[in-house]
């Protein structure tokens, strides 16, 4: 596992180099934006929102694209003959695609910070009041923005992991079933949305077996109660989340060790 894990480091490093490289420049268009004021605040929040949206895609497209790549390749053919079992190559591409998604969401989180504390010392009267309001209308009176920045993080780093998993997946159940299929990729994106809308319907009934819908309307009648259901229904989701990455992994695992046509 340890030497795929390096394999898919050197594979890679290029690449990483270039994100990290890209994030930073962005980051800095965005800080001069930011101190210019003016329109250039509008160009520094559709930057931001590129920025957020680019990096937490990076990992999942990174991951599928270079698995991909080693069912089409002669690489890939020579990957699959070594000794290692299925399992760990599959594992060594979900595992790494979630350290990506990491090392992303840190830079990312950094970035943010930057743009927070650039755009507070610029006009820190809006940004303080907006931030209050925020907290006020969540009912977060005792928590601070971030705390509430990092649950929010945490959320979308656990889907994402899953959504790596899900990809990895739907890549292995289309080689298995269509093995010599010119249009693989389009079955196997197919596929993916299929199984994270299956997959997302299983989560709603989860969240309603512990009463989301009560919860939804008492919510509304004591607004100071709201982060205390976000809190309940985040862990609920962080939960549902964990077991999809495990039981996709050790699927894909199982797929790509017993049954992978080459």
């Amino acid at each position: 596992m340890q030497d795929l894990m390096k394999y898919e480091l050197l594979r890679r490093k290029n690449l990483l180099i270039g994100a990290a490289l890209a994030m930073v420049l962005a980051e800095s268009v965005i800080l001069y934006g930011i101190s210019r004021g003016g329109d250039w605040n509008v160009l520094s929040g559709v930057l931001t929102i590129v920025l957020c949206v680019g990096a937490l895609l990076l990992p999942l497209l990174d991951t599928v694209a270079h698995f991909y790549s080693d069912f089409k390749q002669k690489h890939g053919f020579m990957l699959f003959m070594t000794p290692q079992s299925g399992y760990s190559i599959v594992w060594s591409k979900v595992l790494f695609g979630v350290a990506e998604l990491a090392a992303v969401v840190l830079l990312l989180l950094g970035c943010l910070y930057l743009s927070f504390s650039a755009a507070n010392g610029f006009n820190s009267v809006l940004l303080t009041d907006f931030v209050e309001e925020m907290r006020r209308g969540l009912g977060a009176g005792g928590s601070s923005a971030m705390q509430l920045l990092f649950s929010f993080v945490g959320m979308v780093g656990l889907q994402l992991s899953a959504q790596i998993s899900v990809a990895v997946l739907a890549l292995c159940v289309t080689r298995v079933i269509m093995p010599r299929n010119s249009y693989h990729w389009v079955v196997a994106l197919l596929m993916y949305f299929a199984l994270m809308f299956g997959l997302d319907l299983l989560n709603s009934g989860v969240m309603l077996m512990f009463g989301f819908y009560g919860d939804i309307m008492h919510s509304v009648q004591n607004p100071n109660i709201i982060m205390e259901m976000l809190g309940k229904y985040f862990v609920i989701s962080a939960v549902t989340y964990f077991v999809w990455f495990i039981g996709c992994s050790l699927f894909s695992g199982f797929l790509v060790n017993k049954n992978l046509d080459l």
